[in-house]
């Protein structure tokens, strides 16, 4: 029996009233065969400058997805990545241009 998660998906979307935040939306799935304790979310760049992280304390049950929501003060035309992890260090990695 293993913990697994993966990243479906990723949700850009920018604030209509912070100027230059973006609101950034990681959609998460248990893929294994446990519960998944979520317990962190960052939003870095290729050069590993994180952007935005988030401390959490979300539980999925085999087959579920939640959402995970940060702001994010982020360049255009840039890349990043979005990476979950769980308390056990099982991580989903997922890449973005804004």
């Amino acid at each position: 029996m293993s913990e697994q998660i993966r990243i479906e998906g990723v949700s850009i979307k920018l604030s209509e009233n912070k100027p230059g935040i973006y609101k950034i939306t990681i959609f998460i799935k248990n893929v294994g065969e446990v519960k998944a304790d979520i317990n962190s979310a960052y939003v870095f760049n290729i050069y590993g400058n994180v952007f935005c992280s988030e401390i959490l304390n979300i539980s999925l049950q085999p087959g579920e997805v939640n959402t995970i929501s940060l702001e994010c003060k982020l360049e255009e035309r840039a890349p990043y990545f979005a990476k979950v992890a769980t308390k056990k260090g099982q991580e989903s990695l997922y890449s973005f241009n804004i």
